[in-house]
């Protein structure tokens, strides 16, 4: 299979000046998006073992020769998406063409909590302060959900995205700084993933085992497929903890030659997925992906909602729906579980017919999944998360490129999680490897321009915050301080000839330190910073914030202390002594330079240089070898 796409100077400019007055008109993410200039993507032939080294870079040959090698069944087969790697992390061909487009990848985060104040992360005590909790590796039976232990490092902080409304590009805070704690893009618990997060996930060579390698089955049966049977579609039900309710026989079936006989979900979805052409098994771990052990509210059949749009909409369901997909179940800006379910099973009030059996709502939502995903290039685990097909559609009257923003799923590691079931499934209790050494056919994304070395996964932990709350200068506040400003200026009157901060991180964690050109650096820990000598003239403080994962964050002050010049008395404290002394040798010795009025007072001969005679003339001084400086 190939796509290509050429066009003229002429239709460029023009598909350019449709779009702006596209955007202009209606503010859409579908109409807003601008196409890049040009785009092409191939499959190559299917190999064995034997083709590898014909249609892969060298960097995929190490990990693909010990699969094959161990499995000579297995095909495979390059899909060549046409774009750089850098491009996949670069908004800037078209709104949204970008992974890392806000709300693109998420990862799930602590569970919510009944305490408004919990935030979705919460901090314990640890050895008499407060540590950042991020991540949990739980089982939480009321929502028969797991969620997943990620370092603090696999969630952004704050991350470029487009803004609709103007088409500008801004800064999203994904964490709360503040506050201390990331901020939910979707209810309950999902969280914005950090760029290194996503890069990792992303690239094809982190996942070359005999597991992760099906994350690229292609879904779509063909003659290079294997073929499930029900026990192995049965299995990723049946392996499901936590009061898992798909045991049991709940689906009656509609289809003619078998109307009205009883199913397990292994059964039904073993011939749904043999009637539209799709591996079974992929159904089944999506399913199970997104319902957990069965007791969601899309599936209990129970639930009431509020129809979401048409002719019904404000209706009130009392019950008797499913959607076993998740299907257009979003919360959109609401953040709000209740959303969810409520567009979720409009979804299923609207089909046609309606989802309103466990058995119609299962074939739908999988014909459905065929149609959107499939049938449209997201043809594994894989491509469902990382939609790099130039693949068009045109449901909205006029062709989209779906690279990027057209993808299944929002959550970050789901192709691994599904890639294990799948895994699991063929391989059983492990005694009969069969399944697992039959012909099954991977196709995996090439990326121009990819790093000789596979992505590394994001390993920093702790609290992230490095920004300082507040700034306070001899008891007062820093005018003018935003925790986003880096540079600020003051200046102080002759006679004050110390400084003294009070530096607030906005993390206990934090450590903070000072530096100056004058006087050195010395780390403290803590809120508080002590006196630090001013000269006159300029002295340029860096403040550095140092969260717990190491980050840093550094602020400038200069603060110009004015005054007459009193040469040799370098410091202003109306004194002629050895700290005068220390400072004009460590001047000389260009350990620490003086400045300003510091330098001119340095300069006793007046020859505009500060040198050794005026250290000799200091020092005669000093001893009262002289008894009066040149001037």
């Amino acid at each position: 299979m190939e796509s290509t796409r050429k066009v003229s100077i002429f239709t460029r400019l023009m598909a350019l000046l449709l779009t702006a007055v596209l955007v202009m008109m209606f503010f859409s993410p579908y109409t807003y998006a601008k196409k890049k200039e040009e785009y092409t993507s191939s499959y190559s032939q299917v190999v064995d073992y034997s083709g590898i080294h014909d249609v892969f870079p060298d960097t995929y040959w190490a990990g693909l020769d010990a699969l094959a090698k161990a499995h000579p069944n297995w095909k495979f087969q390059a899909f060549n998406t046409g774009l750089e790697w850098s491009e996949c992390f670069d908004g800037t061909f078209y709104t949204g063409a970008s992974e890392l487009y806000y709300g693109r990848n998420l990862l799930e985060g602590p569970p919510p909590s009944s305490d408004p104040d919990y935030k979705y992360l919460r901090t314990v005590p640890e050895d008499g302060k407060n540590k950042l909790v991020a991540y949990y590796d739980l089982y939480y039976p009321e929502t028969q959900l797991h969620v997943f232990a990620h370092p603090t490092s696999w969630y952004a902080k704050d991350l470029r995205f487009s803004d609709e409304s103007t088409g500008n590009y801004v800064t999203k805070e994904a964490f709360s700084w503040a506050g201390n704690y990331w901020e939910v893009k979707s209810a309950p618990n999902w969280i914005q993933a950090s760029e290194e997060a996503i890069r990792y996930c992303m690239d094809p060579r982190n996942w070359f085992t005999e597991e992760q390698i099906f994350q690229f089955e292609d879904m779509l049966m063909n003659e290079h497929s294997y073929h499930p049977t029900v026990a192995e579609v049965s299995s990723v039900f049946e392996n499901v903890s936590g009061g898992n309710r798909w045991t049991q026989a709940e689906i009656v079936s509609e289809y003619p030659n078998s109307l009205g006989r009883a199913m397990t979900y292994g059964e039904a979805i073993y011939a749904i997925g043999n009637d539209i052409n799709v591996n079974p098994v992929f159904l089944a771990s999506r399913i199970v992906q997104e319902q957990g052990a069965g007791n969601g509210p899309l599936i209990s059949g129970e639930q009431e909602f509020i129809v979401q749009k048409g002719t019904d909409k404000d209706k009130k369901i009392t019950g008797g729906f499913y959607n076993y997909f998740n299907i257009e179940a979003y919360d959109g800006k609401e953040a709000s579980y209740t959303a969810i379910i409520n567009n979720g099973l409009t979804e299923a009030y609207y089909a046609d017919p309606q989802w309103n059996t466990r058995f119609r709502a299962l074939l739908g939502g999988s014909r459905k999944t065929k149609n959107l995903y499939l049938d449209r290039g997201q043809i594994s685990f894989y491509f469902q998360k990382f939609c790099v097909d130039s693949i068009y559609d045109t449901r909205y009257g006029m062709p989209y490129n779906r690279c990027f923003w057209g993808q299944y799923m929002g959550s970050l590691t789901t192709p691994q999680l599904e890639a294990r079931k799948a895994y699991r499934s063929y391989r059983g209790d492990g005694t009969d490897m069969s399944k697992v050494n039959a012909q099954h056919l991977f196709v995996i994304p090439v990326y121009d321009k990819m790093p000789t070395n596979p992505e590394k996964a994001p390993t920093a932990d702790g609290n992230p915050n490095y920004k300082i709350g507040s700034v306070f200068v001899n008891g007062k506040a820093l005018e003018g301080f935003k925790p986003d400003t880096t540079d600020y200026s003051m200046t102080v009157n002759y006679d004050v000839t110390t400084v003294r901060f009070n530096i607030h991180p906005y993390a206990e964690t934090s450590v903070i330190s000072v530096g100056t050109l004058n006087n050195g650096s010395s780390p403290v820990t803590g809120d508080l910073v002590g006196d630090q000598n001013l000269l006159l003239g300029d002295n340029v403080f860096k403040i550095v914030c140092t969260a717990e994962n190491k980050d840093q964050r550094t602020y400038t002050l200069k603060i110009h202390r004015d005054g007459n010049i009193i040469y040799g008395d370098i410091n202003a404290d109306k004194k002629f002594n050895s700290l005068d002394l220390a400072y004009m040798t460590s001047h000389l010795l260009k350990k620490n330079v003086l400045t300003g009025e510091a330098l001119e007072a340095a300069d006793i001969s007046g020859d505009s240089k500060v040198n050794s005679l005026d250290l000799a003339y200091l020092t005669s001084y000093l001893l009262g070898k002289i008894t009066k400086l040149p001037r």
